[in-house]
């Protein structure tokens, strides 16, 4: 019985983060910038990535000061951490059903996703890396520039990601920079 009611207690309170998260990332999106804790962010970020994808299993590595506050509005800089973590997911698992095919000759495959931040000159770069499959540079681009283009393949994205995390990093006076290999 006890461990039970511990196990309830424990869903409980996922649940209750759970709920915080959707909160978070339903406040409107045009609301006016405030100072938001950074870590807070990717943590309410990856709270919501991982209910969506629950059943994927990757390294998440933080490497970034803890106490680094932005002004910023808070949804808009979810909304982009947790495409960015999503589109590593899903780069991440292409790479491992090829590895498990036998099509990439790779053996222990570990997903892993690394978000890192430093502050330099007063401004705060961070960059989200991941260990999974790459694409061309102007698949990227055009992600990036043009709505509705997905680099996830017909029926799997809506081509709205890339692009308005691009257009949050702009209307928050940052810049989204993307590479692959």
């Amino acid at each position: 019985v006890i461990k039970n009611v511990e196990k309830m207690v424990g869903s409980a309170f996922r649940g209750a983060e759970i709920t915080d998260a959707i909160k978070n990332y339903a406040k409107k999106a045009d609301a006016a910038p405030s100072a938001v804790l950074f870590k807070a962010v990717v943590k309410n970020s990856m709270e919501l990535l991982y209910v969506k994808q629950g059943s994927f299993k990757f390294k998440f590595i933080e490497d970034y000061p803890q106490e680094v506050f932005l002004w910023v509005n808070f949804s808009n800089l979810q909304e982009i951490i947790f495409n960015a973590v999503d589109n590593s997911c899903d780069a991440m698992a292409l790479k491992m059903k090829l590895c498990d095919s036998g099509d990439l000759n790779i053996k222990d495959y570990d997903p892993q996703v690394i978000i890192r931040g430093r502050i330099i000159d007063k401004n705060f770069t961070f960059e989200i890396e991941d260990n999974g499959l790459g694409f061309e540079e102007e698949r990227l681009k055009k992600g990036v520039d043009v709505p509705f283009f997905t680099t996830k393949g017909a029926g799997k994205g809506t081509g709205m990601g890339i692009h308005m995390m691009a257009h949050y990093a702009k209307q928050n006076g940052g810049d989204l920079k993307i590479e692959s290999e």
